[in-house]
């Protein structure tokens, strides 16, 4: 599961920088 969430993230990061933040946040919570 992480693993997918991974490359969700990365993806994401090369559109929004600040997407990655708040999931990031909900991921540590």
């Amino acid at each position: 599961m992480s693993y997918s969430i991974i490359r969700v993230v990365k993806v994401k990061s090369k559109t929004n920088t600040r997407g990655i933040q708040r999931e990031i946040k909900i991921m540590k919570i």
